[in-house]
């Protein structure tokens, strides 16, 4: 009988110090974003991305990547949304990116999910092009803000994770069917990921705070990005399938205006 007792007292024992771990494991994961990075008003930073080409979408092509391009982030200002404030952002192709459109999204200062969002329509000639969409597209999302996962523009770079900022924000759970999860790592890490000139440029910058992050959509696609506590975007981002890596991506510049 002692025996018996002994064995359930064990069982209990083990099945405690899992409860423990897991907790332990999801506090220094939600520790891992615990601030977003700061931003300020006419803050900017350039993010050079590449996609893969599997061949398949052009005939004649040849799987492999496709050039750089660039894209330049400018904090335009904040503005409140349901009584929230949020940063304004402006996405726009830099020279050489084929893309012909220019992105605004608002991220809640608190924890850099999305409230809304907007793509704006290049001019377009009603003698070439007799239907003609609205030059705004525009998503607000009231009062449910919403991680941010880019999938209309495949070479767009604008995934960002939520971070902890507000209780209801964990930077670990399931968002939106998109779940994340973070970790710490060294700086050694995030240097490997990132441009070897950019680091250079602003290494007084960087601090000892960098994370691993990992989101998924559903089953399929996986988007891996290395921050540092000291810069507005990650470092280093990657996004993929169930086979292969399909875009790729980096921090190449920063400054203010």
């Amino acid at each position: 009988m002692g025996s018996r007792k002994r064995h359930n007292w064990t069982r209990y024992g083990l099945f405690m110090l899992m409860i423990c771990c897991f907790f332990i494991v999801q506090g220094e994961v939600a520790a891992a974003l615990d601030a977003p990075p700061a931003w300020s008003p006419g803050q900017w930073w350039v993010v050079e991305s590449q996609t893969y080409n599997t061949g398949k979408i052009r005939r004649g092509d040849t799987p492999g990547w496709e050039p750089k391009v660039g894209w330049r982030f400018h904090v335009e200002g904040t503005e409140y949304l349901e009584g929230e404030p949020y940063y304004v952002v402006v996405v726009t192709p830099l020279e050489g990116n084929k893309c012909s459109y220019t992105f605004r999204y608002w991220f809640r200062v608190s924890d850099r999910s999305m409230g809304r969002r907007e793509v704006r329509h290049p001019a377009r000639n009603p003698e070439v092009q007799k239907d003609i969409g609205p030059p705004v597209v525009a998503r607000s999302f009231n009062n449910n803000p919403n991680p941010l996962s880019n999938f209309e523009f495949p070479a767009l770079p604008a995934t960002i994770p939520v971070f902890s900022g507000r209780a209801h924000a964990s930077s670990a759970g399931t968002m939106s069917r998109r779940t994340q999860a973070a970790t710490k790592i060294s700086t050694e890490e995030m240097k490997d990921k990132a441009d070897p000139a950019f680091m250079a440029k602003v290494g007084a910058r960087v601090t000892p705070d960098s994370s691993l992050v990992k989101m998924s959509q559903g089953a399929a696609v996986i988007e891996n990005q290395y921050w540092n506590a000291g810069l507005p975007w990650c470092v280093y981002g990657e996004q993929s399938n169930e086979t292969f890596t399909s875009r790729r991506y980096w921090l190449v510049d920063m400054g203010s205006n």
